[in-house]
């Protein structure tokens, strides 16, 4: 025997259906409004550009030689410290490897333009990298060796150009050698 139903049971029905409709569409509508990429766009749109200073500075003119064995820190260490104490710039770095002794230090208002050709060959000589800094491992701050390239309290700079940097083969074996016991880090 079929039961008819009553019409408060058709009432509650489409008053859940109109709800879940409600609900799923508020769900989509949600989620159309809140997706990464608008979430990025608008990061993006927040950002200030970097600008430098119209002023250009050679470090051949600090003394770096591209020859691949003279160390050249003391030179962009100088290169450096002038450009950010005259308001900022840009540092012209010409094709050719320089022997970096140490990190590359950042200050305010500098960008290092790598031309085609510059290489940027780090020392292999833990010692380079001291003393420790302050930096970050695995998301925890800490006092560490310096990165070969670093930056700390400073803001609008850049690293640009089609020039490379290189780490010494025998600080990538080192890292390998940290890192064996988690696959995937390094080839």
């Amino acid at each position: 025997m079929k039961v008819p139903y009553n019409n408060l049971d058709m009432q509650m029905q489409k008053s859940f259906l109109i709800v879940f409709i409600l609900i799923v569409t508020n769900t989509a509508n949600l989620a159309a409004k809140s997706s990464p990429w608008d979430i990025a766009d608008k990061i993006v749109a927040e950002l200030n550009p970097v600008t430098f200073p119209d002023k250009t500075y050679n470090i051949a003119d600090f003394g770096a030689v591209a020859d691949g064995r003279m160390p050249c820190k003391g030179a962009f260490d100088k290169a450096i410290t002038q450009c950010s104490d005259q308001g900022g710039g840009r540092i012209i770095v010409p094709a050719g490897t320089y022997y970096m002794n140490g990190p590359l230090v950042f200050k305010s208002n500098v960008n290092i333009h790598l031309e085609d050709g510059a290489i940027l060959n780090f020392s292999s000589n833990q010692e380079d990298y001291l003393p420790a800094v302050i930096t970050r491992w695995e998301g925890t701050e800490l006092f560490n060796y310096s990165p070969l390239i670093y930056a700390y309290h400073v803001q609008n700079i850049a690293l640009t150009g089609k020039g490379v940097h290189h780490m010494a083969y025998e600080i990538q074996k080192a890292h390998r050698s940290l890192f064996s016991s988690s696959p995937g880090l390094f080839p």
